[in-house]
Formats: structure tokens, C-alpha cells, sequence
């Protein structure tokens, strides 16, 4: 949303940091995703101000509605991305590190734009030596056991969990891509983790959704947050009737994301889109989609939530 690029001494504890880990795999299905945060950043002024340049506010061209982003440049700073790509992954995660504890350190959140899911474990590990998480992972996959014996995307949260790191109680999937297997669900419910599946969600109100997310980050320091886009089918465009993400409309996933930007979140890491794949370039309505989603996450982090009630043009 134009946000201004700055460094780390601009930060205080009213400030949202964006920071880009284009991470990947690199190999098969994997490649692309190091493109996803120049790419989400390159959709957010596009989508702000393609309907006509010279509007005073940028609008919505999906909801058709306009929007006032005058109160979040102050305070929306990009420091641009950090030089993972062709290092070694304890390399990149060491910077990674550095980074994200020099942002909590000035008591700032921040939206990471993240490749595959190498980084979610990244976040946690980091953060979880300073601060007890709860933590909350929306649309992808659920790890496939809370084993730590073989590694995997799917399974590095769960090992998280196996080893203590997260509490399940504390712990939460939300909408997920598949079902999740006995191996994991049984000895994940059983330490009261929840799942929660996407016509669930859909069906929630949000009081109701008020009372899960308060429940869920007690007695934590803070909440960590994985947005998993590759729930929004590549085939979206603008003829779309009804957009959603893995069976939960757009519209009430940005309520969703309002309210949990209201929870006390120190980072949202956005992971899984690519935006080689069809249907999710620049120009295409998938990727204004997700951004629409993630301004109802920064308005409600911000405290400017009203700002959503926007005015049709």
C-alpha cells in the first residue's frame, strides 16, 4: 500500500515492518516462490490505484469500494528483503534471526513476505527463545506427525510441537488444505491443539472467533501468524462469482484477519504463493485478493479497523 522504505531506527512500538524472505527450494514445483514478496508489494500499489491514478484515495477495484490509507504510511515501514537467496539455509536463517530480533527488540510487528514455508520455522525458533508463542497457521497443510525424525514443509511446525517449543494448547490450523492424518490429529487434539475446517470457519461468528483467539494466546507472550495463500485456487479471475480461500469466502477471511491483527501479534509470515503460476501474476485478481485480505489484517493491527467501513464510489 506505499508503504515508505526505512531502516531499522525508524521503528517504535506503534510500527508494522514489512521485511521480503524470498526463500524457495528452487527445484520442481518450489521454484517461483522467492518472487512472492517483490511481487505481493508490486500488487499492493497496483491494486490500490489501477481503476484511475488520479482518485485522492486508491480503491478497491473488487469490492468497488475506496480506501483511505492516509493513517497507515506513517507507520508501515518496508525494509525491504534480506539476502537469503543462494546462501546456505543456516545462513539465511541466521539473518533471518538477526533481523527479526532487531524489529522486537524496537517493540515494532511485523508482516514478513515469505517464499515456502522454510521460514515459518525460522520465525518460531527465533522468537521462541525470548517470548512463550501461540501460534496460528491459516489455509496450507497440517504437519503430518509431531515427530522430529524426518523433516519436511509439513512437518516442521509439528516437530515444533513434539519437542516443546509450542504448547498445542497454544496452537491452532485454521481452514487447511487437506485432512489431517491420525498420526498427528490423535496426539496433537489429545495435548489440546485445535483444527478447525474451513466450513467451520465459514460458519463462526465473530464474537465467537473473538472468544478462540483470546483463549488461544493466554497466558503467551505473543502470537506468531501463518497466512498459507496457496489455498486460493489459481484460477481466479476477475468473471470469479465467488472468490475464496479453500472454501472460506474473501470477504469473511479479511474479518477473520481483522480480528486477529486485534490479538497481540508480533509477526504475520505469508507464505505459499507463487506468482509464476497461472491465474496469480500481477495483473490477475488472485494476487489483488490476497492483498485485499492482508489490509483487513493491517487495518485491525493498527488499530484502525473503522477505516474499513468504506464508502462505494
Amino acid at each position: 500500500m506505499r508503504s515508505h522504505r526505512g531502516a531499522l531506527t525508524e521503528l517504535n512500538d506503534k510500527s508494522l515492518a514489512i521485511i521480503g524472505i524470498p526463500m524457495e527450494d528452487n527445484v520442481g514445483l518450489s521454484s517461483g516462490y522467492r518472487m512472492s514478496p517483490q511481487a505481493l508489494r508490486e500488487t499492493s500499489v497496483y491494486f490500490g490505484w489501477q481503476a484511475n491514478p488520479q482518485f485522492s484515495h486508491p480503491v478497491d477495484v473488487d469490492a468497488r469500494k475506496k480506501i483511505d490509507t492516509s493513517s497507515i504510511h506513517d507507520r508501515m515501514v518496508d525494509l525491504g528483503d534480506i539476502p537469503v537467496e543462494g546462501l546456505s539455509r543456516s545462513v539465511a536463517d541466521n539473518l533471518v534471526s538477526d533481523v527479526l530480533n532487531a524489529v522486537r527488540q524496537r517493540g515494532a510487528s511485523t508482516i514478513a513476505l515469505s517464499g515456502d514455508q522454510r521460514s515459518v520455522r525460522t520465525v518460531l525458533e527465533t522468537q521462541s527463545n525470548s517470548e512463550k508463542l501461540s501460534f496460528i497457521q491459516i489455509g496450507g497443510h497440517t504437519p503430518t506427525s509431531l515427530s522430529q525424525e524426518t523433516l519436511s514443509d509439513r512437518s516442521e511446525v509439528g516437530s515444533l510441537i513434539g519437542n516443546g517449543t509450542l504448547l498445542a494448547k497454544n496452537t491452532a490450523f485454521l481452514a487447511p488444505l487437506s485432512t489431517s492424518s491420525s498420526e498427528f490429529l490423535t496426539p496433537y487434539r489429545g495435548q489440546g491443539g485445535q483444527v478447525i475446517s474451513a466450513k467451520q470457519l465459514s460458519n463462526i461468528s465473530m464474537s465467537e472467533f473473538r472468544e478462540f483467539r483470546l483463549a488461544l494466546a493466554e497466558n503467551t507472550d505473543s502470537l506468531v501468524v501463518n497466512l498459507d495463500l496457496s489455498a486460493f485456487a489459481s484460477p481466479l479471475h476477475g468473471m470469479s462469482s465467488k472468490r475464496r480461500f479453500n472454501g472460506v469466502s474473501v470477504t469473511s477471511l479479511q474479518s477473520i484477519m481483522t480480528e486477529i491483527g486485534q490479538s497481540p501479534v508480533s509477526t504475520l509470515i505469508v507464505t505459499g504463493m507463487n506468482p509464476t503460476v497461472d491465474g496469480m501474476s500481477v495483473v490477475k485478481t488472485g494476487q489483488r485478493l490476497l492483498v485485499t485480505v492482508l489490509l483487513g489484517y493491517i487495518y485491525g493491527r493498527l488499530g484502525l479497523s473503522t477505516s474499513l467501513k468504506r464508502e462505494e464510489y
